[in-house]
């Protein structure tokens, strides 16, 4: 946790698996997520844009797909919602983002996880599994890791979908997770 100048605690990081030695060097890769006033992803198309916490996937040609993610943030209640039910495509080797498409799910999704799953005998692009995710988070300062569903999960989802690359279409997986899933590891 850092703090600015007035003592306010404005910046997070967390790994489970660093270890730092007294008076020694601790060199580490390190990525701080602002806590309080949140730093957003950018995109050039105004409706996706400004969303914490989206899922990011490098595709089979290296494009990134990223999907979901909170529009709104609400300060004074430490809440996080408004969660997006679009995506788009970036192609690094041009610099340029795709139009917005949007999941076809019931609702958005954020804190969500993809799986870019290759065709293995190369007949198309592959597909994305994206998995769970939550429609609203709420953020505990009192907690380890501050941000947390609401505890009776009712706005973490369940359910997968996969999307058709060369299609460009997404499918609801019929059968969904038993478990309600936030921020899953693939």
């Amino acid at each position: 946790v850092g703090s600015n100048v007035q003592g306010e605690r404005v910046w997070y990081g967390m790994d489970p698996n660093l270890t730092v030695l007294r008076n020694e060097d601790n060199p580490i890769d390190l990525l701080l997520t602002r806590y309080g006033g949140f730093n957003c992803a950018q995109s050039s198309n105004k409706s996706y844009t400004n969303v914490v916490f989206p899922a990011t996937v490098t595709l089979g040609d290296g494009r990134i797909m990223a999907t979901g993610g909170f529009t709104q943030v609400d300060g004074d209640h430490l809440v996080i919602g408004n969660a997006s039910s679009l995506g788009v495509i970036y192609d690094p080797k041009s610099g340029q983002v795709s139009e917005p498409f949007d999941m076809q799910s019931e609702n958005g999704r954020a804190g969500h996880t993809m799986v870019y799953i290759p065709d293995l005998e190369g007949a198309s692009s592959g597909h994305v599994l994206i998995i769970g995710g939550m429609t609203r988070l709420r953020v505990d300062e009192k907690s380890a890791f501050p941000f947390r569903p609401s505890a009776n999960k009712e706005h973490v989802r369940n359910d997968v979908l996969l999307y058709d690359i060369d299609a460009n279409s997404f499918t609801v997986i019929e059968e969904p997770m038993h478990r309600k899933r936030a921020f899953p590891k693939a």
